[in-house]
């Protein structure tokens, strides 16, 4: 077999981190759109609702926080794997690097993002009750992260999408 053929337990990976980025970029996309619900359109100023229907869907927001660390922990490592074994087709095929280089740029973003995530989920005693201790300071923490920290999601979901296509287009393709 040649050295710059592909193994199918390579390609069986390839196809659990496509599937994987692509759940998690539907399941960020759908949590941002229930999220950003309680913002006046436009700003970053909360509507004037209930204060149970806000941790409602705070709660539905961290609710979905676990399948989006579930699909992104498992797009990273199959792409951990993935560029440590097609290392060796990085010189000839630059769009492997390039992807891989976008990915692990997003690792940090998401970690952060992760933290201030893991703390709302812990604030809420269940995953259907919205009674909480400091319902304050989960309101507080949750405009904070989809305000100010925003910007990191939308970094990470540009990188990942900006990687999807590099593999897709294949550019910097080295031609023998």
């Amino acid at each position: 077999m040649e050295k710059s053929q592909i193994h199918s337990f390579d390609k069986t990976i390839a196809s659990i981190t496509a599937i994987s980025a692509c759940l998690w970029i539907g399941c960020t996309f759908v949590r941002y759109l229930i999220s950003y619900d309680v913002f006046v359109p436009g700003t970053t100023t909360l509507r004037d609702i209930p204060q149970e229907i806000l941790l409602n869907t705070i709660r539905l927001s961290t609710n979905l926080f676990t399948f989006c660390i579930t699909f992104y922990s498992v797009l990273v490592l199959g792409g951990t794997v993935l560029a440590l074994r097609l290392r060796h087709l990085f010189k000839k095929n630059g769009f492997y690097f390039m992807a891989s280089v976008l990915l692990f740029i997003t690792v940090p973003f998401e970690v952060y993002l992760g933290i201030l995530d893991k703390q709302l989920f812990t604030m809420f005693p269940d995953r259907f009750s919205i009674l909480l201790q400091a319902p304050n300071t989960a309101i507080q923490l949750f405009i904070q992260r989809f305000t100010t920290q925003s910007i990191f999601g939308i970094l990470s979901l540009l990188n990942i999408v900006t990687g999807i296509t590099f593999l897709l287009w294949q550019p910097l393709t080295h031609k023998d």
